[in-house]
């Protein structure tokens, strides 16, 4: 096994890891960082294995654009559950 293989196989137990605790968490806020953590590594694993143009898109579409739609949201939420508390 060589350096590459290994670093994939790390990096696909990462993306597994990542996937399953995105599924089983009960916090929004966990779940959202993790997600983007998922898409990082994914993008990575990508970008090995089948070059730049998968690894750009997934850094676009999946870490930037999704990441930052669900913190947007998240914010929302926030401050629509503070006024309904008051």
């Amino acid at each position: 096994m060589n350096i590459v293989a290994a670093f994939e196989t790390i990096l696909l137990i990462g993306v597994l890891i990542t996937a399953g605790s995105i599924l089983l968490t009960r916090r929004i806020h966990m779940a959202v960082g993790t997600y983007m953590v998922f898409s990082f590594l994914l993008a990575i694993l990508w970008g090995i294995r089948y070059g730049i143009k998968p690894l750009v898109a997934e850094l676009g579409v999946g870490v930037v654009v999704t990441g930052l739609l669900f913190y947007f949201v998240m914010r929302k939420l926030r401050e629509e559950k503070g006024h309904r508390d008051e």
